[in-house]
C-alpha cells in the first residue's frame, strides 16, 4: 500500500496546486498499533485510511499556518513520516487523533478527525483537519493535565 500512496501523492498534490481540486487525497493508513489502541478504548473507525483536505495544502488554513510560521508543507513528505509516528495521542473531548511526525523543520502534528462526514459525498473519512508544528511544551502540558491521552509512542 505504501508504494501506491507514494506514487499517487505527488499526482494528487499537483492536481490540487494546479487546478484547485476539492477531492480529499489519501495520505496514509493508520498503523496497526493505533487501530489496536483505539479498539481497546472501544473506538472502531470505519476504515484505517487517512485522507487530507485540499484546503490544508492550498487555502486559507494553509496560509494561516504559513503566516504563523508553524506550517507543515506537503514538500516535507508527510506520507512517509505518517507510517511511523513518534507518538499518537487521543483528544477524548473531540475524539480526534494527534499524530506527531518528524519532518525537516521539527516535530509536526497532524490532527485527524475520525469518521468525518463529508457533506457533499456523505462519505465518512478519517480526515486530517489540521497540520502544523505545535510547541512541544503545550503538548506536554495537555498530556500532564489529562486533556490528551497517549495511544502509542512517546513525547520528547
Amino acid at each position: 500500500m505504501a508504494g501506491i500512496i507514494d506514487r499517487h501523492w505527488p499526482l494528487w498534490l499537483a492536481d490540487v496546486l494546479a487546478r484547485g481540486s476539492h477531492r480529499p487525497g489519501l495520505l496514509g493508513v493508520m498503523p496497526r498499533e493505533v487501530v489496536e489502541a483505539l479498539a481497546r478504548r472501544g473506538i472502531a473507525p470505519a476504515s484505517a485510511e487517512i485522507m487530507v483536505k485540499p484546503g490544508l495544502v492550498s487555502g486559507p488554513k494553509a496560509l494561516r499556518h504559513e503566516t504563523a510560521g508553524d506550517a507543515l508543507t506537503p514538500e516535507q513528505g508527510l506520507t512517509r513520516p505518517l507510517r511511523k509516528p513518534s507518538a499518537v495521542l487521543l483528544d477524548p473531548s473531540s475524539g480526534r487523533l494527534l499524530f506527531l511526525v518528524g519532518c525537516a523543520a521539527g516535530q509536526g502534528q497532524l490532527v485527524v478527525s475520525l469518521d468525518y462526514l463529508q457533506k457533499k459525498s456523505k462519505d465518512n473519512l478519517n480526515l486530517v483537519v489540521s497540520a502544523c508544528r505545535p510547541p512541544m511544551a503545550g503538548l506536554l502540558s495537555r498530556l500532564a493535565g489529562g486533556l490528551i491521552e497517549m495511544l502509542v509512542g512517546a513525547l520528547g
